[in-house]
């Protein structure tokens, strides 16, 4: 044990000052936690100087903390844990990204005959997941280990951090981070959901490309890091998912610009928090519906019916008639509504959907409402208002119908056909829907993740669904304050919901006019966008020009970037993707970033794994004339989209 002299009182203060100013400065939400602060433990040191936290009577570190580190350390670094994606799959890219892959990989083989490691060539990474803050002893060998540029601290309270304010240098390690361009986050919480949440928020806005290689330090233990480890294990994909491609951005732009420069569509706009005593279903297509459509039936009048995208065919095929259909897609629910509409009438269902849809499917339609997802690039280029968003939206329609049922106010939630799952690949959707038609394209599930089952034992599900599961849990977790959910489809389990059998469920019948009165109600609060306001949105030669100034600076960040030895790119490349200051720049970043991001990933996981220098150089070289190649054709792309809907 090395001894060390104990800090005087004076010195400690003059520390916790100095450091109460930096978190003031970076994280003034967590500085004001800190000063209000009163701790249930102290902080103490030995007769050698060691400092150490004790809490009824229990010592922190057992009064051993500098060997406590330094062991820890040692077997770290013979033995790390670092997040390691996949080798990227061409099925994860667009076209374009697709067209990159296999450039940069068979460039690699016929030309230099390059063989990649299974395992990063160094230890340096860009992100680094410490679980456990205790005094902060760690950190310091970390970054030295590490070199990284972002760290996130997760701890379950905010008491160990407290007690480091006076022996450790806070406001050093900012200084420290600010100058190689890096961030330092905290996510003190005792929930798991927050964690995995909030890493994969700081993840997305700091680089994806860079999180293959994030190191996961756990400083002690502890259950909520044991769960958060294990959700990083299982679903640390979804820091990749849904990010977006320019391809199909552009389609959701030109879809947009359809629909809305009518000068008659109703945009959504966010009610006023306030309770619904009516219940509502929230009806999704999974197999299980079959089983309870009989229910529904007997009780459509007692309920507001939300029908999530392919579930409208199988209950109007049941004699049910929703009051909400909600779409979300920007292309394919065309032959979908075609078919049903030619067996029913769906004219007086009013139609709740993305801004994105194709603009022939409202023709069905008399009463229609539009809403904007914010993680597309028309919500910058035509809205940039939150209000205009159904909040837990994504990633698809049934998390749509729960985002906007709370919205709107219910408090009693009941799920059919919700099943985020299968016992049985075969059974993908319920039966009587358009999905079972040989012409019907399915999507590209893999149900190979098990998960408990909503009535018990198991089933499975896929990374997609589970993406969809995930945030509905989210939404209902942060909106679990006076509703009850009801899950009554034989599926996944979803947390923050109860089983329940669909043949247990009494609802009183609600009055006739009820429902016409509720939808006309929620179609007039939303305020139409007039012709006028929409050409305050569309200027073609402004968003032309910010179209022209983002990939000029991506190609300038090619040109420069160190792909083996440095990140500083990263950051460039993030700064540019997210860092705008207009609602049109935000609009052209989500149009191009996806695509980019996933090249990027390509490049970074590659260049990290070639061993031989002389190689790597020329890999180098072959990744940033193919990023140049890439970036023309994505630039031309967004060019001829200006072009076309240029008002004439």
């Amino acid at each position: 044990m090395t001894d060390r002299s104990t800090p005087s009182q004076e010195d400690r203060d003059t520390l916790r000052a100095k450091n109460m100013e930096a978190f003031q400065q970076h994280h003034r939400s967590l500085a004001e936690k800190l000063a209000r602060h009163v701790p249930a433990s102290k902080l103490i040191f030995d007769g050698n100087g060691q400092p150490d936290v004790i809490f009824e009577g229990q010592k922190f570190y057992d009064g051993n903390h500098d060997a406590f580190i330094e062991e820890q350390i040692e077997a770290y670094k013979k033995s790390p844990y670092r997040f390691k994606l996949a080798p990227p799959e061409p099925r994860r890219f667009d076209t374009v990204g697709r067209k990159f892959l296999d450039k940069i990989l068979s460039r690699a083989i016929t030309e230099m005959n390059i063989t990649f490691s299974a395992n990063h060539k160094s230890m340096e990474t860009f992100f680094v997941a410490m679980f456990g803050i205790g005094l902060g002893g760690q950190i310091d060998p970390i970054i030295e280990i590490t070199n990284c540029k972002t760290i996130i601290f997760v701890d379950p309270n905010i008491e160990s951090l407290y007690h480091s304010l006076e022996i450790y240098d806070w406001a050093n390690l900012y200084e420290q981070q600010t100058q190689k361009r890096g961030l330092l986050h905290f996510l003190i919480t005792t929930d798991s959901h927050d964690v995995f949440d909030g890493m994969k928020f700081y993840v997305r806005t700091g680089s994806v490309p860079a999180v293959d290689g994030m190191h996961v330090y756990r400083h002690y233990n502890h259950p909520l890091f044991t769960s958060a480890f294990e959700q990083i294990r299982q679903n640390g994909g979804l820091f990749l998912a849904g990010l977006g491609f320019v391809a199909d951005e552009i389609k959701m732009i030109e879809n947009t610009h359809k629909n809305l420069s009518t000068g008659k569509a109703h945009i959504y706009y966010q009610q006023a928090s306030q309770f619904i005593k009516t219940p509502c279903f929230i009806v999704g297509c999974g197999p299980s519906l079959d089983q309870d459509i009989a229910y529904i039936k007997r009780n459509a009048d007692n309920a507001i019916i939300f029908s999530s995208g392919s579930a409208l065919g199988p209950l109007l095929n049941a004699g049910i008639t929703p009051d909400f259909q909600i779409e979300v897609e920007n292309e394919g629910i065309l032959p979908v509504m075609h078919h049903v509409s030619e067996l029913h009438d769906i004219s007086d269902i009013c139609l709740v959907t993305s801004t994105t849809i194709e603009p022939e499917i409202v023709d069905y339609f008399k009463n229609i409402i539009y809403h904007f997802r914010p993680a597309l690039s028309p919500f910058g280029i035509f809205s940039n208002n939150e209000k205009n968003t159904i909040p837990y939206h994504d990633p698809s329609v049934i998390n749509s119908s729960v985002g906007l049922a709370q919205d709107l106010g219910f408090r009693e939630f009941y799920m059919f056909g919700c099943d985020m799952g299968t016992r049985d690949a075969d059974l993908h959707h319920a039966k009587n829907s358009y999905h079972f038609r040989p012409d019907a394209q399915l999507p590209d599930n893999d149900f190979c993740i098990p998960v408990p089952a909503n009535f018990g034992g198991g089933t499975h599900t896929s990374d997609g669904l589970f993406w969809v599961k995930s945030n509905i849990e989210k939404a209902i977790h942060v909106n679990r304050e006076g509703r009850s959910y009801y899950n009554c489809s034989d599926g996944a389990f979803i947390d923050g919901t109860m089983p329940m059998f669909a043949k247990k469920i009494k609802l009183p019948p609600l009055e006739e006019s009820h429902k016409a009165k509720f939808i006309a109600d929620t179609v007039a609060h939303c305020p139409v966008m007039t012709l006028e306001e929409f050409d305050t949105h569309w200027r073609t030669d402004e968003i032309q020009t910010v179209i022209d100034d983002c990939m000029n600076e991506i190609k300038a960040i090619t040109e420069y970037a160190d792909f083996i030895n440095e990140d500083a790119h990263l950051v460039d490349f993030n700064n540019l993707f997210f860092k705008v200051d207009s609602r049109i720049k935000m609009g052209v970043s989500v149009l191009v970033r996806g695509t980019m991001q996933m090249i990027l990933l390509g490049a970074v996981f590659y260049t990290g794994r070639i061993r031989d220098k002389d190689k790597a150089i020329e890999f180098e070289d072959i990744v940033r004339e193919e990023i140049l190649n890439i970036s023309d054709e994505i630039h031309e792309s967004c060019t001829k989209l200006i072009t076309d809907l240029r008002p004439d």
